[in-house]
């Protein structure tokens, strides 16, 4: 298991350090009024994620520490078929997907807590590994995206349903037996109704996850709990129950839009809108299969602005899309703090990802790679030219849909 994932539920702690002498009168006069000047500065400029009315969560006694943590979102683990057959073993069975994702795991790493969006299920092989219409993927892809570096996974998708109630709980169990997290997919009413809050760094994090549809699959009669659908009045209710359970940030990942828009539809912004409304303070979005641009809108919440961030979509973490705009992605990282007011957001960062296939062994594989100029390649199969020359249009294209969002930066 991946060292850095203790780090969830932890919070943090520090040595203690020896007290120093206090200063001279004059000196202390000196280090007060800088001090002041300080607030004053602060209070002016503002964390990048906060507006007024935009605390959320607790307050801290004055004079504590404040607590900082980071949250890595990915896009989408779109398992077509070939992905499976690209790290099968045919001598013992195993499909082996950590090659998919060792060039990123180091960024992976770079948080406190990772979360990915899954649009497949793992419900066993009996029923057979598809793709495309009804998915159904190797059970070790739980415990290889778990060891690299991912804690957490949204299961609420418009797959969600693909292998039926069986295939919803063969998911679950899978994820369980990795360590992973998840939200989105319920195996209870009373699984449903329990928040899923975490101790991100110090932070109570609570984790939702919606979807607009299910392909048209309906929910099982007898158990409407099955899968979370993007409803007001649901969301509502999550966010309540998510703040009695101590939740002092509250982020959604949403299954929504139009695939292969770049742009976010109206019922997107929409719903972006009413989830801020009801209380979310983080949106992070999947499904269309691209990046769409990141914002941050300004709503009525209870009678006070709000302001709060919306990622549309992180389009694809791994497919076999290899098409423009559908071969990359995104990493985002949701930098938070927690001071003397409550708990905030304070900014976004991103790194472009880009799934680079190749030949190794007389087989084709795929790779899930950072789009980092700093960075020289030390993965195998190297890059080729074309690939090269695509990873820098990526990040170009990336650079310009993502620029100019107040509080959203290149990593």
């Amino acid at each position: 298991m991946d060292a850095r994932r203790h780090r969830v539920g932890s919070g943090g702690g520090s040595a203690p350090v020896a007290t120093p002498a206090a200063p001279p009168v004059p000196a202390m006069i000196a280090m007060i009024a800088g001090a002041l000047l300080l607030v004053v500065l602060i209070m002016g400029c503002g964390f990048t994620g906060r507006v007024a009315g935009g605390d959320t969560g607790s307050t801290m006694p004055p004079g504590t520490p404040a607590v900082h943590a980071t949250l890595v979102f990915a896009g989408d683990l779109l398992m077509h078929t070939p992905l499976g057959a690209s790290v099968l073993d045919p001598a013992t069975g195993r499909y082996d997907f950590s090659s998919l994702f060792a060039p990123i795991s180091p960024y992976v790493a770079e948080g406190d807590l990772a979360a990915a969006d899954l649009e497949t299920v793992l419900a066993g092989a009996d029923r057979g590994y598809t793709g495309y219409p009804r998915m159904n993927s190797p059970n070790d892809l739980a415990a290889e995206v778990a060891e690299s570096g991912f804690d957490l996974i949204a299961t609420a998708t418009n797959h969600s349903l693909d292998q039926g109630w069986d295939g919803l709980i063969a998911t679950a169990a899978a994820l369980d037996a990795a360590g992973l997290a998840h939200a989105g997919s319920y195996r209870s009413a009373a699984e449903r109704g329990t928040p899923l809050v975490l101790d991100v760094g110090g932070v109570k994090v609570a984790f939702l996850a919606y979807t607009e549809w299910l392909n048209g699959l309906p929910l099982p009669t007898d158990r409407p709990y099955a899968v979370g659908l993007l409803e007001r009045d649901q969301v509502r209710d999550d966010v309540r129950r998510a703040r009695a359970a101590g939740a002092e940030l509250v982020v959604a990942q949403v299954h929504w839009g139009s695939e292969y828009m770049r742009q976010p539809s109206r019922p997107q912004r929409e719903a972006a809108r009413m989830l801020l409304e009801e209380g979310v303070d983080v949106i992070v979005g999947s499904h269309p299969h691209v990046v769409q641009p990141i914002v941050r809108l300004t709503v009525d919440r209870g009678g006070r602005p709000f302001s709060g961030y919306v990622a549309y979509s992180l389009g694809n973490l791994v497919s076999t899309q290899i098409w423009r705009y559908s071969d990359s992605g995104l990493l985002l990282y949701v930098d938070i703090a927690k001071g003397a007011t409550g708990a905030r957001v304070t900014g976004l960062r991103y790194l472009p990802v880009y799934v680079q296939r190749g030949w190794e062994g007389g087989r084709r594989v795929y790779r899930v790679v950072p789009v980092d100029a700093d960075v020289a390649p030390t993965w195998s199969p190297s890059p080729t030219e074309a690939d090269r020359r695509r990873m820098a249009q990526v990040g170009e294209e990336l650079g310009l849909l993502l620029g100019g969002q107040v509080g959203v930066t290149a990593r």
